[in-house]
């Protein structure tokens, strides 16, 4: 064949030589003598029987220490199983590997140098990395690092970066080689996997490796022009373009701060990008949803570029097209320098503006919004431990139902988001918990006992909108709620049972104007008003609080209550069963997961199955393996009983005409359900090693097969 036709003009091909001869060229012999070859075709037959069993690995064992040179004999073996081009966790080669590992581990014996660098070339040609791992462990490679750098560094050159990254990890070379030379590919490849575990293994990396992706945020910086020079230059393939982009290269670099505890704003391009959206965000909210108080507008601005002053320019850039008076005015308080003013404010504003104007002047609005009338003395703001403990003790102690909320100030990602005040709800006292003063260590016992009596007491129903994520917030802030659970029986999230009954059929009084599913729109749908927002955006971690952000707080805590109790009185009247609703919800909102049965479990469960196929039964013969033979007249009595009179007793030449096929499930569905039991006490052996010898290896010592 003419390889010219295979390729195009610009296209090499790259001829590998087989393993033997690579070998070879490296001084090692591969040749195996009878005595070694007649062991290995028995050793290549007992495994397709008994896999990964200890009697396979004395085998093994008793053959190495008969071996002269172990470490050697084995990858001469290795190499002439069948499995060997991909040695996965359940091959004969990584069994034979493992093996070696754990006898010259337990024996203290270790390889010579003549044959690590014979079996590094094994692992590099392997596709299985775990494989790969194992080798260089057993073979002590590391111990010639000086010998393999070079090799690994060709590896990148040539665009084999993920093997470079497993044996470096293997190796523990972090040092010798530049993160980025190694993990931008991989994520230019969107091997995401296999960066996290690079940079687990050496913790080290970790800011190096984000500082230099930080670099890349900047947004003078041509990322595109960048990656693509990149890749010419180090050969990369089958890169993820989507990838090449601003928005999934912060939201990476936020990941990876987040897993490995790295405060972003040591990322500065990413802190700035994140706070310059997060200001967008409040001229939208302020300007166009109109929901942004002036109070809530000056503090969260003043905060957002006291954290990043970088932000300034854009932010006033960006608020000049919405109002001129009022980016002037933070221009000024900014203190920049006229000529770094878009040019629009250097021109003159013919509208005069007083330099005193007053920065908390609320504009009038003509929109109503719902409100409680409340009397002070129904709002209790919990802020030390003897009012903590009267809360939970005594206040709620005789509660069916309370409403959660939380808040904690916008960061609009710079930061880990903190709770600052906790909100929780009775049908006449709401009481707000200063979090900001008792998340400490020394009060972790009142807030174990909160857990206790009232978030893990399924007995007390929680209601809250958006619950779920409230609770991860708290688990993940709050000191002795770490354990807690977020979803389940006591938990009920308003905005999904309201989902649910508008389903079932329920009819409210009002129609909404918004057409999503909020808090606001679900207190129009019930009371004929929208909740005002104005404060939502606050910053919850001033003390003391406002008023305003008390009263909105208390609000929306109690309002959960109210619409609980109001769903509550319509299904009554329209004769919709409430309670089934919220169980239902609150059940099917739990992360279901499937619980593995047993294999004892599972063959009692196909009797039922196969109820329909008894006519078929006289048409099924079983053949039973050796070790079985003695168990024949105990099986026949439940065979015949059901119509089977097929009974063989399997022997060696049989075993390679029967074609392997879940032959034990099918076969023992026509037991009965106390023969399992008889069996496994005969084996010896536990369902948990029947599960993984029969699902996972497809063979068992002791079996039925049909025929």
């Amino acid at each position: 064949m003419n390889l010219n036709t295979l390729v195009c003009k610009n296209q090499s091909i790259k001829i590998i030589p087989p393993i033997e001869d690579s070998l070879r060229s490296l001084g090692f012999d591969v040749d195996l003598n009878e005595n070694a070859i007649a062991w290995l075709n028995h050793l290549k037959a007992t495994w397709k029987t008994w896999k990964n069993s200890a009697t396979v690995e004395n085998h093994v064992e008793n053959f190495f220490v008969l071996a002269d040179k172990p470490f050697h004999l084995a990858l001469a073996i290795i190499i002439k199983c069948d499995e060997f081009k991909d040695s996965k966790p359940k091959s004969l080669p990584y069994f034979i590997i493992e093996t070696l590992d754990k006898w010259s581990t337990k024996h203290q014996r270790s390889p010579s140098n003549d044959v690590k660098l014979p079996a590094f070339r094994i692992a590099i040609q392997q596709r299985n990395h775990c494989f790969q791992t194992l080798v260089i462990k057993t073979y002590k490679i590391s111990s010639i690092n000086g010998e393999i750098l070079p090799m690994i560094k060709e590896m990148i050159k040539n665009g084999n970066h993920k093997q470079a990254a497993i044996i470096v990890i293997a190796t523990k070379l972090f040092n010798e080689i530049p993160v980025e030379d190694i993990l931008f590919p991989l994520i230019l490849q969107d091997k995401a996997n296999m960066v996290d575990d690079y940079l687990i293994q050496c913790p080290s990396q970790v800011v190096p490796f984000l500082q230099f992706l930080d670099k890349l945020l900047d947004k003078s910086f041509n990322i595109q022009e960048f990656i693509q020079s990149y890749l010419e230059d180090h050969k990369i393939t089958d890169v993820k373009y989507e990838k090449m982009h601003y928005k999934p290269l912060g939201k990476l670099v936020a990941r990876l701060c987040n897993k490995f505890k790295i405060p972003i704003n040591q990322c500065k391009n990413l802190s700035k990008n994140r706070t310059t959206g997060g200001l967008r965000y409040l001229i939208f909210q302020k300007y166009q949803e109109h929901n942004v108080s002036l109070t809530v507008w000056d503090d969260l601005v003043k905060d957002a570029l006291e954290q990043n002053s970088d932000s300034a320019i854009e932010f006033i850039d960006t608020l000049v097209d919405y109002d001129k008076k009022e980016a002037l005015k933070w221009a000024e308080y900014l203190k920049i320098p006229v000529n770094s003013y878009p040019a629009v404010l250097r021109e003159p504003i013919h509208d005069n503006i007083d330099s005193s104007e007053n920065w908390d002047e609320e504009p009038s609005t003509s929109q109503k919004y719902y409100k409680i009338p409340f009397d002070r003395d129904q709002i209790k703001i919990v802020d030390n431990t003897e009012k903590f403990y009267d809360m939970v003790a005594t206040d709620l102690s005789n509660c069916t139902v309370i409403g959660i909320d939380c808040e904690w100030k916008p960061t609009f990602g710079t930061s880990q988001t903190q709770v600052a005040l906790m909100q929780i709800s009775t049908s006449n006292m709401v009481y707000l918990i200063d979090t900001l003063l008792l998340n400490k260590k020394e009060f972790i016992s009142f807030w174990y006992m909160f857990n206790k009596s009232l978030l893990d007491n399924a007995e007390i129903i929680k209601i809250g909108f958006g619950l779920e994520q409230d609770l991860k917030e708290i688990k993940a802030s709050i000191v002795g709620l770490h354990n807690i659970k977020v979803k389940g029986e006591g938990l009920l999230d308003l905005s999904l049972l309201w989902k649910s009954l508008l389903n079932t059929g329920l009819t409210l009084p009002f129609n909404t104007d918004s057409g999503g599913v909020s808090l606001s729109a679900v207190v129009q749908s019930c009371f004929g008003l929208p909740l005002a927002k104005s404060e939502q955006c606050s910053n919850w971690e001033l003390r003391p609080l406002r008023d305003t952000q008390i009263e909105y707080a208390a609000l929306d805590s109690f309002v959960l209550m109210k619409i609980y109790l109001h769903l509550q009185k319509l299904c009554n009247q329209q004769g919709i069963n409430f309670d089934e609703i919220c169980n239902d919800v609150m059940v099917e909102s739990k992360q279901k997961t499937t619980k593995k049965l047993k294999i004892a479990d599972r063959l009692k469960s196909s009797l039922a199955m196969c109820t329909n196929k008894a006519k078929e039964i006289h048409q099924v013969k079983f053949l039973v393996d050796p070790p079985l033979s003695n168990l024949l007249t105990y099986l026949s009595h439940y065979f015949g009983a059901s119509g089977v009179d097929g009974l063989f007793t399997m022997t060696k030449n049989m075993v390679g005409e029967i074609e392997m096929m879940e032959f034990f499930e099918i076969s023992f569905r026509l037991m009965e359900p106390d023969i399992i039991s008889t069996i496994d006490t005969y084996s010896g052996i536990t369902t948990s090693q029947h599960e993984q010898e029969v699902l996972e290896d497809n063979s068992f010592p002791l079996t039925f097969r049909v025929l």
